[in-house]
């Protein structure tokens, strides 16, 4: 038996473009942030506190890290949408095929 589901699969690959752009967003930001960091602890702030607090920065931005798990995740899912945005796409022409024989 098959079902009827309305997919408009270009509404799938716009979101998975938002969260790209997302994550463009969040790089830019935490390069922004990386050159803080580096500026204020090279310039102006040189003691032992500076250094654990740059150490602890790196880690923070390391892959395994929230922000790391965080862009992985959302590259992961904006790939599972286009996935799911080609499934969409083909089942609807193979459908579209199969009418045509009816005719």
């Amino acid at each position: 038996m098959g079902y009827y589901i309305k997919v408009n699969h270009n509404d799938l690959v716009d979101a998975a473009n938002a969260i790209d752009t997302y994550i463009e967003k969040l790089n830019s930001n935490m390069k922004k942030a990386d050159d803080w960091v580096d500026s204020l602890t090279s310039a102006s702030w040189k003691h032992a506190d500076a250094n654990k607090f740059k150490i602890k920065w790196e880690e923070a931005r390391g892959s395994s890290a929230v922000t790391g798990q965080l862009k992985k995740s959302l590259k992961n899912y904006a790939a599972s949408l286009r996935f799911a945005s080609d499934q969409y796409k083909d089942a609807q022409s193979a459908s579209i095929e199969e009418s045509r024989w009816l005719w």
